[in-house]
């Protein structure tokens, strides 16, 4: 069963953020700062219990129903973008009974559909420019698959975060207005550019379609700067890199190495459900999944997880950061729940004495 919810059953609508943020709480700062009558009961609030589909799925996008009161309640205002949400529900529901190793399998899925979209928008375009040719030969057997070998999800993403949003906005907005803001609402642009309407002008397909070429063009001319003219040694992960930074890295001199954990080549993207968000003037992640979890409600002890980079916060033990390759490629230890399957696998006890 799902409920909408938060940290409180009384949800405050509008200032729960603001009391936590400032490490204050109690009923005279909630009046403070929220109107009288703005709490919700949580019992008031959507649910869903035994859905036709047969699963529950939410990936922080907006998933409250069409007809729910949301203006009134202001439960929130921004919401993360559906994609992954809409690829879980696109697996799913191709497997009739979910084995524990589809969920494995899905948790680490690196499939984009915004990628997807727009590679369909450039099949049926065609250019006389061999650059921009070479483009388009790249992307249009992709599948949307942002793993970091793949040289097709290099080009695609730097085109995405670097150059078709600034394309598109320098189209819809006055300089100052683009200048004011970073990369466009990805669903808003993805559907202003399949169904082009006068924003693009007199002819709006075409219009689209030149806007597409010319972005793309500069995007593989800029890939080409950063990995070599050679696109069969491009890969996505050369770009996209994950790395621990310790709060005591930069002042640890020598010893930065032992507290610093990678980089490691990534893949996936904002748009994938293994999320790996990233800043588009590095590549490097920025959000993603630090801890996986899978649980076999039939057999506790058949429970699988993932913690990155290691399940101990010190450097100088050995599993300060064991766990990042196992992290990057998928896997997952066991977690166990019983007293004898935890004592059979208890490697050392820490005993915490008080101080008399």
């Amino acid at each position: 069963m799902w409920r909408a919810t938060a940290w409180f059953s009384w949800i405050c609508c509008v200032a729960k953020a603001w009391a936590t943020c400032r490490k204050r709480s109690g009923q005279p700062m909630w009046r403070r700062i929220v109107p009288r009558g703005c709490f919700c009961i949580s019992t008031a609030l959507p649910w869903s219990e035994n859905p036709k589909a047969g699963f529950i799925t939410t990936s922080n996008e907006m998933n409250l129903p069409r007809d729910d009161p949301v203006a009134q309640r202001k439960l929130g205002f921004e919401w993360a973008n559906d994609a992954r949400h809409a690829r879980i529900i696109q697996v799913l529901s191709q497997l009739p009974k979910p084995r524990l190793e589809d969920s494995e399998k899905l948790q680490n899925d690196q499939v984009s559909l915004p990628a997807q979209r727009l590679v369909a928008l450039l099949q049926p375009l065609q250019s006389h420019d061999p650059d921009t040719s070479a483009a388009l030969a790249l992307l249009r057997p992709w599948n949307g698959d942002a793993s970091a070998a793949s040289a097709a999800a290099a080009l695609e993403e730097v085109w995405f975060s670097r150059y078709l949003g600034d394309a598109y906005k320098a189209l819809r907005l006055r300089p100052s207005e683009a200048a004011s803001f970073g990369a466009p609402d990805a669903a808003a642009m993805l559907d202003a550019l399949e169904h082009p309407g006068a924003a693009f002008g007199a002819t709006p397909a075409a219009r689209r379609d030149q806007l597409l070429l010319e972005s793309l063009r500069n995007a593989y001319h800029a890939l080409g700067s950063l990995q070599g003219p050679d696109t069969r040694q491009w890969q996505w992960g050369n770009l996209h890199t994950n790395k621990i930074a310790h709060a005591m890295s930069a002042v640890a001199g020598a010893d930065r190495a032992l507290l610093d954990v990678g980089p490691f080549a990534k893949g996936g993207s904002p748009y994938t459900p293994n999320q790996s968000s990233y800043d588009p003037a590095d590549f490097r992640q920025t959000i993603g999944p630090s801890a996986r979890l899978i649980i076999d409600l039939s057999n506790w002890d058949n429970a699988r997880a993932m913690n990155f980079p290691g399940q101990s916060g010190d450097p100088a033990s050995p599993h300060y950061r064991d766990l990042a390759p196992l992290w990057l490629n998928g896997s997952y230890f066991p977690l166990l729940y019983t007293r004898a399957a935890v004592d059979a696998a208890t490697e050392q006890i820490f005993d915490l004495v008080p101080a008399q």
